[in-house]
């Protein structure tokens, strides 16, 4: 994914293939405004299931997949990578009108 403009992720959804083998080595980043360094990266399920750094109930395990609802905006520009093709993923991103001031996240407000 990649976006230029203001604007936040508002979900993320990850599937796994095997119901018995909730695990991925797949890495993802997430880039904000620009920056050369992600703001966010790990384990695809783990940063995203609850397990990890984005806690429950901002984020979960559901039916074979991790789950976020935890907000991630940005002023700039939002750019998602990962390590190799997953399964199955969404990123639900909310766009706003140029212009709109939006904080971006940070480790530090974290």
């Amino acid at each position: 994914m990649e976006h230029n403009g203001p604007g936040a992720i508002v979900r993320t959804w990850m599937p796994y293939f095997h119901a018995d083998k909730p695990d991925t080595d797949l890495q993802i980043k997430i880039y904000l405004d620009g920056n050369a360094e992600p703001v966010l990266e790990g384990n695809a399920l783990g940063l995203l299931n609850g397990t990890g750094l984005i806690p429950y109930p901002f984020a979960h395990q559901s039916l074979r997949s991790a789950v976020s609802f935890f907000p991630i905006p940005c002023a700039r520009s939002c750019k998602i990578t990962t390590t190799g093709p997953p399964f199955f993923y969404q990123f639900t991103y909310r766009q706003y009108s140029e212009g709109t001031a939006v904080k971006t996240f940070t480790m530090e407000d974290f």
